[in-house]
């Protein structure tokens, strides 16, 4: 099993791992606001989210366009990632272009 990190979250194969994603203005305040750091939520113009099971290429969803990306409130998205492919260290990348623009990653481990 390839490791990815050594603090991060451990699942069993074929667990259904929901990430989210929140997308704020850090220049701005006004309602609604991200409770954890006070800034505005926005709707990016557009929002990815990069997949990367172990031994495996990566894979790229868009908000809007293959439906596994899916929008909570305002700036809030989520993802529910099948970990069926195999068990080992998974990566993950969210991010937005345009108005918006922002990245973050995260882990995570899968046994079997």
């Amino acid at each position: 099993m390839t490791e990815c990190c050594t603090d991060c979250e451990v699942y069993e194969l074929g667990a259904l791992v929901k990430t989210i994603a929140t997308f704020t203005d850090p220049d701005s305040t006004t309602a609604p606001v991200d409770p954890t750091t006070g800034n505005t939520l926005i709707d990016p113009d557009h929002v990815f989210l990069d997949v990367t099971a172990p031994n495996t290429a990566t894979v790229t969803y868009e908000y809007l366009v293959d439906g596994n990306i899916h929008k909570t409130s305002t700036g809030i998205y989520y993802c529910n990632i099948d970990t069926t492919p195999g068990a080992g260290g998974w990566t993950y990348r969210w991010y937005a272009t345009g108005n918006g623009q922002s990245a973050k990653r995260g882990a995570f481990q899968v046994t079997s």
